[in-house]
């Protein structure tokens, strides 16, 4: 039926991003890259992390408390790496959590040794805090937390999910950028993880919340940002009609799930050549194009829509690439075939989200509102 439908594709969806973090957590821990030491915003690495886990705050409907004040400054350190033990402990914090629960999270500057609270020599850090009211962790469990691949035990494992990276890999990461990690909890009360990172004299911004207030997973972004990212109108919606040229099957419902989950109509082809004769039928309003297929590649099939004496209906019709391959120089193979814009793969629907509200503004002269 459709309600079961629907549910199968929430789970392709959270599974594949699920499958996705692994990926990324075990790339980190081989690869420790050395971090870009720059000035980096609390505030606004926070906001994106809250932004991208707001699907699994609202499924658990864990209410968040943010106390982070105008006066906490900029750190030093890598954005992405800062981000990522961001990532790592608030979704390690709603997995330990029960529906309904809260998560609060804080910061401040503090006077901290390198060694301890004692050491005569300390240096202001910024320490941030990710409190939850989860199943708390033993004492005796809680020094090994940091380890590879450890759980508290096999049930909590299948309860509460979790791979037991993120907190090794955020370790790493915290340390790599001069900073350090703990722990501090009591078992069936919650736990509060905290990181340092090193102090960076910046002008600080306004702050998140003024004082503490307490947010729920739906309008997280709105509580937020002072302004809400554009989306399309319902009233275009209707009207759109996106074509994927996708040869893998598992990738096909991946990208026709997130677009349902839009609002938007999709058809998919399996390689370049499909892409192209579609092309030529019936008017759609963008193309998702995979760029490694069989037959034709995403390359040749839109280097074949955009040439002169083209049977395409609309041979500027906007085309984004899907690659795996996201360094310049596959941006620009992209960009010289030409293709309007890419995103990575696997694709995130965040990203998907902004970027066709981007190019469907352009391409049904549609104006955007926020939902």
């Amino acid at each position: 039926d459709r309600a079961g439908v629907e549910k199968n594709q929430d789970m392709i969806l959270c599974q594949t991003e699920r499958i996705t973090r692994i990926i990324q957590q075990l790339l980190g821990l081989v690869r420790k890259k050395r971090p870009e030491h720059k000035a980096q915003n609390i505030h606004e690495l926070l906001e994106t992390t809250l932004d991208f886990l707001s699907h699994q705050i609202e499924n658990k409907g864990v209410k968040v408390a943010v106390d982070i004040p105008a006066s906490v400054p900029a750190v030093a350190g890598d954005g992405d790496q800062l981000q990522q033990v961001f990532l790592n402990l608030i979704l390690n914090a709603i997995q330990a959590m029960p529906d309904g629960g809260t998560l609060r999270l804080s910061g401040s500057v503090k006077a901290i040794s390198k060694e301890g609270l004692d050491d005569n020599e300390k240096k202001e850090y910024v320490v941030v805090c990710v409190e939850d009211t989860g199943i708390g962790i033993p004492a005796n469990r809680q020094d090994i937390l940091f380890s590879p691949f450890t759980q508290l035990d096999g049930s909590t494992t299948r309860k509460y999910g979790g791979t037991g990276l993120g907190l090794a890999i955020s370790k790493q990461l915290a340390e790599l950028m001069g900073g350090r990690i703990g722990v501090e909890s009591q078992e069936g009360k919650g736990s509060t993880f905290w990181f340092t990172a090193v102090f960076e004299k910046q002008p600080a911004r306004p702050a998140i919340d003024g004082s503490l207030n307490e947010i729920n997973g739906e309008g997280l972004a709105e509580n937020l940002s002072s302004a809400n990212a554009p989306s399309i109108s319902e009233s275009a919606k209707r009207k759109i009609r996106i074509l994927v040229a996708e040869d893998n099957p598992v990738n096909q419902k991946v990208a026709q799930a997130m677009l349902k989950k839009m609002g938007l109509r999709a058809d998919v082809v399996a390689n370049g050549q499909e892409a192209v004769n579609a092309l030529q039928i019936i008017p759609y309003d963008l193309v998702l194009m995979d760029c490694q297929m069989p037959e034709m590649d995403g390359f040749e099939a839109t280097r074949t829509i955009r040439q002169r004496g083209s049977k395409a209906l609309n041979p500027e019709i906007p085309i984004i690439a899907m690659t795996a391959f996201t360094m310049r120089g596959d941006r620009d193979k992209c960009i010289q075939a030409g293709m309007s814009d890419f995103i990575a793969k696997p694709v995130q629907q965040k990203g998907l989200t902004e970027l066709l509200a981007r190019w469907l503004a352009i391409t049904t002269k549609d104006s955007l509102q926020s939902e």
